[in-house]
């Protein structure tokens, strides 16, 4: 009975945890609380304005493949808000975070990207194709 019990407790374990790769490739496995907690308390961040606190955590959640995460910090980005201003990454993020499928995201990813030319619009393709690779969706078991 005890074994039994045993597998149960592992089963459940396994099945509210989270896993994903992080940037150097190793597999972050975390139970959903811990996931929740940390995300939570940097979105609290950053609605308190707290900017600079905020910023490395949503990163770290961008990189795991988190659509909100990946939304705020390329967001971020382009406004320099508790980071340095970087116009192709934030656009490289919000373009990620786009596979969420979100009309506000999209229309609004558009509306920053229309006037881009097509060797910038190529360039920004081929860049957020690369962030796909490392942090999209499937990429980080999302999918």
């Amino acid at each position: 009975m005890k074994k039994l019990t045993l597998i149960i407790a592992a089963a459940s374990l396994s099945l509210l945890s989270a896993q994903s790769m992080a940037a150097d490739g190793k597999v972050v496995t975390m139970n959903e609380l811990e996931y929740d907690t940390k995300l939570e308390l940097a979105l609290r961040n950053a609605q308190q304005k707290d900017y600079e606190d905020a910023f490395p955590v949503l990163l770290q959640y961008a990189k795991y493949g988190d659509k909100l995460a990946q939304n705020i910090v390329g967001t971020y980005m382009l406004a320099g808000v508790g980071t340095k201003e970087n116009i192709a990454e934030g656009l490289t993020w919000l373009g990620l975070a786009i596979e969420q499928e979100d009309q506000t995201w999209i229309k609004h990813y558009e509306s920053l990207t229309k006037n881009l030319s097509p060797e910038h619009k190529k360039m920004l393709e081929q860049q957020t194709e690369e962030y796909r690779a490392k942090y999209g969706a499937r990429a980080q078991f999302m999918a």
